[in-house]
């Protein structure tokens, strides 16, 4: 009784005295009272959540719809496909490909624009030598995100929970 009080104080509290307290999966608050101290300070609960992204052999197009974009560094290049950059080489990973032209790959020592940022928004090739399922922990976009689209040719992610007919979702545009 005493932990389910304790949870509703925390969610009430920080409720009106707010920022962001992060938790959940491969989040730094693993006991009631980290998330409490967290709170003190004035932050809200919002929960992460894990998912899992299928890479199969050769060129897949996605997008990361969760990603940890609050704590610095974790939507880095370097941090969210540091599993599969990983020796012996050639890695798992063979490159990934930007609309833009700015392309991650290994040039024989180094992985070059290892430190590009990711958003939800963003969609790219992902050139695999095998397959992998790549695990991201982060939160989902909200689904009234507005995507700027340009002239051209647009490589966007999509993170809306369902599907939706193409017509539907660029009824605006």
């Amino acid at each position: 009784m005493k932990k389910i009080a304790m949870a509703f104080a925390i969610i009430f509290f920080s409720g009106l005295l707010c920022k962001n307290i992060y938790f959940g999966p491969g989040q730094p608050f693993a006991t009631f009272e980290d998330a409490f101290q967290v709170a003190e300070i004035g932050d809200n609960l919002i929960e992460a959540r894990i998912d899992s992204i299928k890479l199969e052999t050769g060129i897949n197009w996605k997008c990361l719809p969760v990603l940890d974009d609050v704590l610095t560094g974790n939507n880095l290049a370097s941090h969210i496909f540091n599993e599969i950059q990983q020796p012996p080489y050639p890695a798992a990973l063979e490159e990934i490909e930007f609309q833009d032209g700015v392309d991650i790959y290994y040039d024989g020592n180094n992985w070059q624009n290892n430190t590009r940022q990711f958003t939800s928004d963003l969609g790219f090739k992902i050139h695999m030598n095998e397959a992998y399922t790549l695990e991201i922990t982060g939160f989902l976009e909200a689904p009234y995100h507005v995507i700027e689209l340009g002239t051209g040719d647009n490589w966007i992610g999509y993170y809306l929970e369902g599907s939706m007919y193409p017509l539907d979702a660029f009824d605006a545009v």
